[in-house]
């Protein structure tokens, strides 16, 4: 096993459905109290492994970490990464947190449990230890926080306190001229704005950020998204939040290179592929990729793949 010790953002762990919707445990209240004192979580080791480039973190252990970072607002989470771990590791690793008296830190967790796993199979590891670890837990809330009392509109200060604004779009907001702050605060919870449509607004997009007005939308995504990727796109709302993306493309080859933009979105989605997409007449029809949201950041998610240089098409 090549493992590798290093923080993951929050984003960035594909958690599956069952996943987020398990009961909270008790390990999970204790996590989102360290959590929100700004300490250093001192319980429970994440294990995690990663498929290809541009892909989520699964998580193979310590899913309550992830779950109370996310409940307390943490950006990074500390996580020892492999592309596959063994199951008496993984065993190891949990009885050593379950079983000791006084919490450890991860890193020192991990490294007992390397040494009764050298003990059982006779197997030598190490772990590589990312320099920017220590930048963890404590410090991330911690520097939101103090930039948030000292570069925030108060009346901004007030949403977040009364819990009208999440402290991450706070920290956007900071960023914004102060005589502005209160404005796009506002603005931000009215529409419902996400961070990213923040940001495109702070960088003066046309068309940005997407507010939830979808209908208005639709005919400018559609065609943005059509000059930059060349595919034929169609978007069908089925309610304010919820639709579906169409996708024509003519053969395999086509098919592979939009499924490996999929691939690249941040927030999880389904899809299906219907019509020819192999045989002899694959490159004459057209086919087309089906995919679902179940809220409009996903269509941001889709536009900024899409439309990115890497997402110009083979056509």
């Amino acid at each position: 096993m090549d493992l590798e010790f290093r923080n993951i953002h929050i984003d960035m762990f594909a958690l599956s459905k069952a996943e987020k919707n398990q009961p909270k445990t008790s390990l999970e209240d204790t996590l989102i109290t360290e959590f929100q004192n700004e300490m250093y979580v001192t319980r429970g080791v994440v294990l995690v492994t990663k498929g290809r480039a541009s892909m989520r973190y699964s998580v193979v252990h310590g899913i309550e970490v992830v779950r109370a970072a996310k409940a307390a607002l943490i950006d990074y989470v500390p996580c020892l990464i492999s592309s596959t771990f063994s199951d008496i590791f993984i065993k190891l690793v949990g009885s050593i947190s379950v079983n000791d008296a006084m919490p450890s830190k991860p890193e020192n967790v991990i490294e007992q449990a390397i040494v009764n796993y050298k003990q059982i199979t006779g197997a030598k590891l190490s772990f590589r230890r990312a320099e920017n670890i220590a930048k963890l837990g404590k410090k991330s809330t911690l520097y939101t926080d103090k930039r948030l009392a000292k570069n925030l509109d108060p009346r901004v200060q007030q949403y977040v306190k009364e819990g009208k604004l999440g402290k991450t779009a706070a920290k956007y907001i900071s960023y914004e001229n102060p005589d502005k702050q209160f404005s796009l605060a506002t603005m931000v919870i009215s529409e419902s704005w996400t961070t990213r449509d923040i940001e495109l607004y702070r960088a003066g997009g046309q068309d940005s950020p997407i507010r939830k007005t979808m209908y208005a939308d639709i005919d400018t995504i559609q065609k943005e998204i059509e000059e930059y990727s060349g595919y034929k796109t169609q978007i069908i709302p089925k309610t304010k939040n919820t639709g579906t993306m169409k996708i024509n493309f003519y053969g395999t080859e086509q098919m592979i290179d939009i499924a490996q933009k999929l691939l690249k979105l941040k927030h999880d989605c389904m899809y299906t592929v219907l019509g020819r997409h192999n045989g002899e007449k694959e490159k004459q029809e057209v086919s087309e990729i089906s995919i679902k949201y179940s809220n409009l950041d996903i269509i941001d998610d889709l536009r900024a793949v899409l439309t990115s240089k890497e997402g110009m098409s083979m056509r």
